[in-house]
């Protein structure tokens, strides 16, 4: 008999560890665990009534199949605001987007989810935040989304979903301590700001006191030429 890639992949499991596989590998395997609760609330015969007339547009309701979908770790987009940047937990390209006939799911390298149960628990509920896109393909955070969010235990806005007290002790017990905790720590960058740096231009004239700053390039045009202030003195620049 064929077996399931979480089957093939036992040894990478570690309980009370951190898992042994790729992230990749975690995401897949805590997706065919997970897939299995979506699926006990989409019936044959919900399918066969939301896509009578949907087809054209796209927002169809279909059951989750591993098969159907590739995961990736990496950089999600980001969205700024006046105060700050945030950047995306997880995102999904639909299947007639990505030229392979598979949606592609990818779950932000800016979670660390290898040092607590609690951090990878959040990881495998944004991958179950994007598995629910995936079985309601276009309907956004409304409509059939809501609907089987809500059904498998999630709460809060659908735009940023957090898991009900029931699925995170299921997420914990049934993926977390399966698997083990997710196999890498956040990745992160320190962004340096390029930028300038002024330097003191002040009078030669002892009792004159005005002191400036200017960039390097101003500095060079400005040193030696008579003071503004004084009109006896000559600019003296740092470092020319």
């Amino acid at each position: 008999m064929p077996t399931s890639i979480t089957d093939q992949r036992m040894n990478n499991r570690s309980p009370k560890g951190i898992y042994k596989g790729t992230r990749e590998e975690w995401l897949e395997d805590s997706a065919q665990i997970m897939g299995t609760w979506l699926n006990e609330f989409i019936t044959i015969q919900d399918i066969k009534e939301h896509n009578k007339n949907r087809q054209a547009e796209h927002m169809t309701l279909r059951r989750f199949k591993l098969s159907d979908v590739a995961f990736r770790c990496g950089i999600t987009s980001s969205r700024s605001d006046y105060r700050m940047t945030h950047t995306t937990a997880g995102q999904i390209v639909y299947d007639i987007g990505t030229g392979n006939g598979k949606s592609e799911i990818v779950i932000s390298n800016r979670l660390n989810g290898s040092k607590t149960k609690i951090g990878s628990s959040y990881i495998a509920h944004v991958v179950l935040h994007e598995m629910v896109h995936q079985c309601t393909p276009y309907h956004g955070h409304k409509g059939q989304f809501k609907r089987l969010a809500q059904s498998v235990g999630m709460t809060g806005k659908m735009t940023a979903t957090t898991n009900g007290e029931d699925l995170e002790k299921r997420m914990i017990s049934e993926v977390i301590n399966v698997l083990g905790k997710f196999p890498h720590k956040a990745v992160t960058s320190t962004v340096t700001r390029k930028g300038s740096r002024m330097l003191k231009v002040q009078c030669a004239k002892a009792n004159c006191g005005i002191i400036m700053r200017a960039s390097a390039k101003v500095c060079e045009m400005i040193n030696g030429q008579p003071c503004p202030a004084c009109f006896q003195g000559q600019l003296i620049a740092e470092g020319v």
